[in-house]
């Protein structure tokens, strides 16, 4: 899963990151959320009982990292690892479908944020009827959208640039496509490529 190469790539073991959030189209475009992230048993001055836990973004001190290189390395990481072994990483797929199974019978770790594409109902002010992925917790045999927390203005604004993408992806797959489609469509890859250098790591 994109969450748990971000904590691969962060050089973290993953049974110690938690509420690492991911927001978006899993074919395309995602933004990794660090904002509720946390991290236990890292080694550093600050040491507690196994339960306690510090921010994520107060253990990764390069910012600038964070904003650049994160979401890149996290998409040359299966690649990279699939060229050296020379096959698929199917055991990686089982183990997050094996996940998402025993949560959703079982529930998922109370208090802790886990990210699920499902269908929008306009949470988040994401438009309804898209697959997006969003934080939720497992409960009673369903999931349960965690419309209760709060993001900032920024965080709603690359939503909704992804929300945008995946609407035109929408209309051109399942309707006949119009010369203003294409209009519309050369105008989006147009921003796309002026704003491509503005996509960053939430945090």
């Amino acid at each position: 899963t994109i969450e748990g190469e971000t904590k691969n790539v962060a050089q973290i073991p993953q049974k110690d990151v938690k509420d690492v959030i991911i927001w978006g189209n899993i074919g395309r475009s995602v933004y990794i959320d660090l904002h509720k992230a946390r991290v236990s048993q890292f080694e550093s001055a600050i040491w507690g009982p196994p339960e306690f836990s510090r921010p994520v973004l107060e253990m990764l001190h390069d910012k600038s990292w964070i904003e650049e290189k994160l979401m890149e390395e996290v998409h040359s990481h299966r690649p990279k690892i699939q060229a050296a072994v020379k096959h698929e990483l199917g055991l990686s797929r089982a183990s997050a479908i094996h996940k998402i199974l025993h949560w959703w019978y079982f529930d998922s770790p109370l208090g802790e944020l886990v990210s699920l594409g499902v269908i929008s109902h306009g949470e988040f002010d994401i438009p309804r009827n898209i697959i997006f992925s969003m934080p939720v917790r497992f409960c009673g045999g369903k999931w349960v959208i965690q419309t209760q927390l709060e993001i900032s203005e920024e965080t709603k604004n690359k939503l909704k640039y992804i929300a945008q993408e995946l609407k035109l992806e929408q209309r051109l797959n399942f309707n006949p496509v119009t010369e203003n489609d294409m209009e519309s469509l050369d105008q989006d890859l147009q921003f796309e490529k002026e704003t491509k250098k503005k996509r960053s790591v939430l945090f």
